[in-house]
């Protein structure tokens, strides 16, 4: 079994070499779950915005990559600073999808910063997502008040 940096190259050529349409989803997937913040950001993250990665696979990265408290400053920090290569990237629904991934997310430092984020967006950019972001706002919303009121249950399953 091949880890870190290792495995991410094994996962990217295994993308690019596939040539069955699950097999390279299932690459994407697996790039997205990746749970090193450093590894993330300095290889996966360029390789997914890369021209390598179709957008229509790239958008299977989204949801394990939102899904892990390890990355999820990453992820906020992708949104809110990458937003234009993001819109590029993920054309029309694709990024409607993106957008609603960060119904993933938990922390209230990332509701603040994505709300605030929100606020910046270009309105004809924003028109298509609207729905999306606010379903995702609530999600987050959701996540933070289940973690707070269930903080001692949630560090003693981790801590097993």
């Amino acid at each position: 079994r091949t880890k870190g940096a290792d495995g991410i190259e094994v996962m990217n050529k295994h993308y690019e070499e596939s040539t069955d349409a699950m097999e390279r989803a299932r690459a994407i997937v697996a790039l997205g779950a990746c749970r090193d913040a450093n590894l993330m950001e300095s290889t996966v993250l360029p390789y997914i915005m890369s021209d390598k990665v179709r957008s229509g696979d790239a958008v299977y990265f989204v949801g394990p990559f939102s899904n892990s408290p390890v990355t999820e400053d990453l992820f906020v920090a992708m949104v809110t600073k990458s937003w234009r290569q993001l819109f590029d990237k993920f054309p029309g629904m694709l990024m409607s999808r993106f957008v609603g991934a960060i119904g993933n997310l938990f922390k209230e430092e990332s509701l603040t910063a994505l709300k605030a984020f929100w606020e910046t967006v270009d309105k004809k950019e924003r028109e298509s997502m609207e729905r999306s972001f606010q379903q995702g706002i609530e999600g987050i919303a959701i996540n933070a008040e289940f973690c707070k009121r269930n903080v001692e249950k949630l560090n003693a399953y981790f801590a097993q």
